[in-house]
């Protein structure tokens, strides 16, 4: 759950990271959609979830932030607390290793992060929690170093939220500038007509269209993971679906491919983390199996 899955410059997916069943992840492999294969590479310096990884301009790929392994916070009762994390490094997949990159300013937990217009990365999260205030960073290349920037209304927010909770209409965030709502028509469920959703993954196809994957049933007396899938055309303004897949699972990762299918990866079942990959075809609206996670 939370690893981060970045599409490198041959079309290879590094995925890095994530949260386990009992313990934080640093383990990292990479997913050759030729071969449909996995390959395991050298581990994270410092195990890590939720935290913001982007391909560099010079192929390589950085991860920064997150929540690192647990540890007793005696303060709040003796609850364990996963620590939010500062560190960086980067991964050569010339070398197979990471090397360290100077830590942000300030430690971040759910890092979103990108290439900005003058090729330097952009992490955004925040310091506490959900609840706290956001901040941004930017990491210049060359000199190995990190800036504190505004933040500025407008920045690119999450793909999509699909706010279909206690039977509400839907509401689609796109990430090309300022926020933009749109009101759409409820998500198809092939068994109540309508699923109100929680810890679901979205992620949007080659031909603009978004792919929503993954979920629990919102509201639900005890857990209840879905094998949920549909398909929203913002040009229609209308969703498409079913499109069942195999392991049932909630909060995975989906990364757009080359080929213009999707890898959907991770993600926590009925009992326990999923480690079956799946490969999502728009074009049939079909999913094969894509391996297991080393």
């Amino acid at each position: 759950m939370y690893p981060s899955a970045t599409v490198l410059s041959d079309g290879r997916v590094l995925v890095a990271g994530g949260q386990g069943d009992a313990s934080v992840l640093g383990s990292a492999a990479i997913y050759d959609p030729d071969a449909n294969a996995w390959t395991s590479v050298d581990a994270l310096h410092e195990p890590r979830f939720g935290h913001g990884a982007v391909l560099l301009p010079d192929g390589r790929v950085m991860v920064m932030g997150g929540e690192g392994r647990f540890r007793l916070f005696s303060a709040v009762g003796g609850d364990l607390l996963p620590p939010l994390l500062a560190s960086a490094e980067i991964y050569d997949a010339a070398t197979g290793g990471w090397t360290a990159a100077s830590p942000m300013p300030r430690a971040l937990g759910g890092v979103r992060a990108s290439v900005g217009t003058n090729g330097q990365v952009i992490a955004r999260g925040r310091s506490v929690d959900y609840a706290s205030p956001e901040f941004a960073f930017e990491y210049q290349i060359v000199r190995d170093a990190w800036r504190e920037i505004p933040i500025v209304d407008g920045t690119p927010r999450p793909l999509i939220e699909v706010l279909n909770y206690n039977n509400e209409t839907g509401v689609v965030f796109y990430n090309t500038g300022p926020q933009i709502g749109v009101r759409v028509p409820r998500p198809p469920d092939a068994q109540t007509g309508f699923t109100p959703l929680n810890q679901y993954a979205t992620a949007r196809l080659g031909d603009g269209r978004v792919l929503v994957a993954g979920g629990e049933r919102y509201g639900a007396p005890k857990r209840e993971v879905l094998v949920y899938c549909a398909i929203y055309d913002p040009t229609a303004n209308s969703w498409s679906g079913p499109c069942p897949y195999r392991s049932a699972r909630s909060l995975p990762a989906l990364t757009l491919l080359r080929d213009g299918s999707m890898l959907m990866t991770g993600g926590y079942g009925a009992e326990r983390r999923v480690i079956d990959a799946e490969r999502f075809d728009p074009r049939t609206k079909t999913w094969s199996p894509a391996g297991r996670l080393p």
